[in-house]
């Protein structure tokens, strides 16, 4: 992966407040305030958001060294329309360089409310609203102290490829440095984060509650190289609580339904979607506690390549393993492995 830096701003102002840009009286809960905070993201480096609510119908193109900021209780609310059948949902924010990329990116203290949409992507039907954030090429991308909640949407089990990101409530591709510090998410359905070939994806104390759907997920990660997921609490009903196929993953001190009855699954490691050969490795489970029905870890095979995974770390986990709805369950499955170990 290589990304050309970009960045699109001539002159700068270091520091502005979005407010300024907003008609003065203008209700920007129910206003589209689209073009005004692109002009406000336009004129100034670190955007500053007051204490309210702002409705975004349309897209804000984010361009480099940008820092939207927040005060714990702006919010951002999408309100879409599709952009035809099969293809790829709006997008409340993106990056302005898609093609050349862009550089050092930040959202902080603001929460994204993706007012639960729903989209069937085999037939283009059943839209509400669907929102995202989409990312591409962006090197340096970081959200902290920021809320995700009422994303949800129907899962398209047969698309590949890139493709995969059609679905998901923050997408990422071909990105490097993406970090996620003290955030949290609600109602997210279906890989809400969905990561495709990124390098160095990072989340470090994650808060996550379950929609009560059975197909629910919190992240895809896939094809991606240094993954680590520190310091993160979920309360989840459903299908896996993150499926990934990448290498140099390590899941640390996660808890999964503690002290619940769900019937919701652990770690998904090596579920391809597009069936293509891709050899993991190097990944490690420590320290976690995992309250679920089915499985607590699975490391399995592509769905058409006999792959092997190299280097398989378990330690130091509790596992609380109930019977899974087909009548089977188990802590740990591991399928072909070439290396691994699993210890107290």
């Amino acid at each position: 992966m290589s990304l050309t830096k970009a960045s699109h701003r001539m002159i700068q102002t270091p520091v502005i407040n979005a407010d300024d840009f907003i008609p003065a009286g203008t209700d920007t809960s129910t206003t589209d305030c689209t073009s005004y905070i692109q002009s406000a993201v336009n004129a100034g480096s670190t955007v500053l958001f007051s204490n309210k609510t702002y409705k975004i119908a349309g897209t804000v193109e984010i361009p480099s060294n940008t820092h939207l900021q927040g005060s714990f209780v702006t919010e951002f609310l999408g309100i879409m329309t599709a952009e035809g059948a099969g293809g790829f949902p709006n997008q409340m924010f993106r990056n302005s360089d898609l093609v050349s990329g862009n550089e050092n990116i930040q959202f902080s203290k603001i929460k994204f409310n993706f007012a639960k949409g729903s989209y069937n992507y085999d037939t283009g039907s059943s839209l509400t609203s669907i929102n995202s954030l989409y990312f591409q090429l962006v090197e340096n991308l970081h959200f902290e102290d920021c809320e995700f909640f009422d994303f949800v949407t129907n899962y398209n089990d047969t698309l590949t490829g890139r493709n995969l990101l059609k679905f998901g409530m923050a997408q990422f591709y071909e990105c490097a440095r993406i970090s996620f510090d003290r955030i949290a998410s609600e109602n997210i359905r279906e890989e809400g984060f969905n990561f495709y070939e990124c390098l160095q994806v990072s989340f470090n104390d994650w808060r996550a509650r379950g929609d009560a759907v059975n197909t629910s997920s919190h992240a895809g990660i896939w094809y991606c190289d240094v993954v680590t997921i520190r310091n993160a609490r979920f309360t989840h009903t459903g299908g896996s609580v993150i499926n990934a196929c990448s290498r140099n993953m390590l899941y640390e001190n996660i808890t999964v339904n503690e002290n619940q009855n769900q019937a919701g699954r652990g770690f998904d490691f090596g579920n391809e979607l597009d069936a293509r050969a891709f050899e993991m490795g190097n990944i490690s489970v420590i320290g976690c506690t995992l309250n679920v029905g089915d499985y607590g870890v699975f490391v399995q095979q592509g769905t058409t390549h006999n792959d092997v995974c190299e280097s398989i770390n378990i330690e130091n986990n509790r596992f609380y393993i109930k019977t899974g709805t087909a009548g089977v369950s188990f802590g740990v499955r591991i399928l072909s492995p070439k290396a691994a170990t699993i210890q107290n």
